[in-house]
């Protein structure tokens, strides 16, 4: 009886090719990454009160896409600053004093910066991954989204609860809108145009050099 020839053993077989990762259009790269940005910055818990409280204005919701935007725009202008974690941080802190008035102090901005910048890392790579992660979590937790004025501003009189209730159910209705599609980013070269209020006034947006 002769020993087999290892030489004529089964050859292994061949793995289903699978489609590369960097398949993916660096269109379609660059509109997936744009959409965790989105996504990312609308679950921070800082600005998604700002925004429910109209603390940027009337337009405050505008300025949440346009900063979406901003950020975008920062990984092709300054790509070494942008993947920079802390700078990114300092960068959001920033928006948020000057755009909101919002001082953030419990490092969420370290946070949010962080996720931005894992999530740049796997896109480039083809990775979705993290973006679906980001909408999922969105969008499941929208209905809690819900932020009272009362609860934030304390130096309300008691005389004012009627316009106060009124300011809740205004906001109610906001964070009730079904969103079913993010809305456009709006670069930071096309900043929103400045609104006048009621009483006449025109707010003019900053525009702070980088």
């Amino acid at each position: 009886m002769t020993s087999a020839n290892p030489a004529m053993g089964p050859r292994p077989i061949a793995a289903p090719s699978q489609p590369a990762k960097s398949s993916l259009s660096p269109e379609t790269k660059q509109s997936q990454f744009e959409l965790g940005i989105w996504y990312t910055i609308s679950l921070w818990p800082a600005l998604s009160t700002a925004v429910a409280n109209s603390w940027g204005g009337p337009d405050s919701s505008d300025k949440r896409d346009w900063l979406a935007g901003a950020i975008s725009d920062l990984f092709t202008t300054h790509p070494d600053d942008a993947t920079d974690a802390d700078w990114l941080a300092d960068f959001l802190s920033g928006e948020m004093d000057e755009e909101f008035e919002v001082v953030v102090d419990d490092d969420s901005n370290f946070e949010v910066a962080r996720e931005i910048v894992r999530l740049r890392g796997e896109v480039a790579e083809g990775d979705l991954r993290g973006v679906e992660r980001v909408e999922r979590m969105y969008r499941e937790r929208r209905p809690a989204a819900r932020v009272s004025v009362s609860a934030v501003d304390q130096d309300v009189d008691d005389d004012d609860d009627d316009e106060e209730d009124e300011e809740d159910d205004a906001d109610e209705d906001v964070m009730d809108v079904d969103v079913d599609e993010v809305p456009t980013l709006v670069s930071a070269r096309e900043r929103p145009k400045p609104e006048v209020d009621e009483d006449g006034f025109t707010k003019v947006p900053s525009r702070r050099k980088r």
